[in-house]
Order: C-alpha cells, then structure tokens, then sequence
C-alpha cells in the first residue's frame, strides 16, 4: 500500500501531499566507503531498498513475513559463549556449523527438540559467531565444548580442501559430525530444506540482528552475499 500511495502522490500538485525518495549517497553524515563496502555484501534488491531508495519486489529465496514469525513473540536467551550453555533434560540437539576462517566468520547454531518425531517444533538454543581470522584450534576448541555440553549432533560444511582434514580433526576431540559436501545441487536441497523449516516456522528464534538481516536478502545468487549464518541455519535444519 506504501509503494502505491507513493506512486499515487509523487506528481502531487495539490500541495497537500508530498513524496521523495533519494539514495543513502545523498546523505553528507554517512560514509560512502561503509556504503560501497556494504553493497558487496548485498543483493540487488537489497541494495535497492536499503541504499537507492527504491522500491525492491519481493524476490528474497526466504518470506520476510515467515521470517519475522519465526522470531515475533520469542524472548528466551541464546547463550554466545560455551560457559554460558547448559542443556536441558527432555531435548535432543542438532547442530549447523559454517565454518570460515582467515575472512569468513565461522558461525555455529544449535537447535532443540522435544523428543525425535520429525514433525515436531524447534528452537534455537546456542549461537555464536567466532569473528575471521580466529585461530583453528580456538575455533576446534569451541565447537568441541559445545558439543560436549549438549550432546548434539552436528552437520559441518566440508566442501574446502581441507575438509576431510577439518571432520576427521573434531571427531579426534570428541565431536559427534557429519560433513556436508555443497555442490550446485545439494546446495539448493540444503536452503530448500531450510526455506521449508521457515514457512513452517519449524525452528524458532528470539531476534538476532545478522540472522534476520542475511535471510531477508538472501538469493541463490549469492556470490557477493554474506551468508555464513544462513548456511548453519541450514545445516541445522537439515541435520535435524
């Protein structure tokens, strides 16, 4: 309705209406280095709505609105630390880990479940984001922690080189993972899988900022997309 009243009134010569838009360039007290560095990270719609002061159609892989009941109503906190998590009795846990390292930030979600039945709810249990250029054994050593404290399963994405190397180096600490291999194919299963969960709103989370904000602008055309925190969501769906 917004887009129509301002397509209705943008041409107003009445005097009692007034429309404009304008880029985010046009503002003097924001820094256009932070904008260009932020359009890398965006999709065109994103960039669209966000910086060009467009309109952007509803072209998201994930419903914005199934997106937000996710998270509408929900207030529980998400331990960020392992010495701040417990597990509860009565849950099962499943666990998504993107791993990043020297650029990425290495993101691990982890999601409980009362009792096995497939077709019952979720929620998010445990977050945390290890910035780039954390060292491999702090990131080892965390994801070990975690594990041990909930006991959970986790899915691990092992597409790099290195893979192989990464599943079998957690499984000597202990780790309960499965490594997953992104191709064209699976990729797109993996983030259907995930887009499935949402509409369904199959795990629930109380609000984080860069969860929602990376499924809102997420296209499968994601080259120039921060994603890391969708991909464990994913993992964590699809685990489960």
């Amino acid at each position: 309705w917004f887009y129509e009243m301002f397509m209705q009134y943008k041409e107003d010569k009445s005097g009692k209406y007034y429309a404009k838009t304008g880029t985010s360039y046009e503002n003097p007290y924001i820094s256009h280095e932070r904008l260009r560095e932020n359009e890398k990270r965006m999709g065109y719609q994103w960039v669209l709505q966000n910086i060009m002061g467009g309109f952007a159609g509803q072209t998201s892989f994930f419903d914005r609105a199934a997106i937000q009941k996710c998270y509408e109503g929900k207030d529980w906190h998400i331990p960020e630390m392992p010495k701040e998590a417990k597990a509860e009795s009565g849950y099962v846990y499943y666990g998504g880990i993107d791993l990043g390292r020297k650029v990425d930030s290495t993101i691990i979600t982890v999601g409980r479940w009362k009792g096995t039945s497939a077709s019952s709810k979720g929620e998010l249990a445990y977050a945390q984001e290890l910035g780039a250029g954390t060292t491999w054994d702090t990131i080892f050593d965390t994801i070990s922690e975690v594990g041990k404290t909930y006991h959970c399963l986790f899915l691990v994405d092992a597409t790099a080189l290195a893979g192989d190397i990464i599943v079998s180096e957690l499984k000597k600490r202990g780790v309960d993972v499965s490594a997953f291999i992104f191709t064209a194919e699976s990729k797109r299963q993996l983030l259907t899988v995930a887009q499935q969960y949402i509409q369904q709103q199959a795990v629930t989370w109380p609000y984080i900022p860069p969860l929602y904000d990376q499924l809102c602008a997420y296209e499968l055309e994601d080259k120039n997309l921060t994603t890391d925190w969708v991909m464990s969501y994913a993992l964590l769906c699809e685990i489960h």
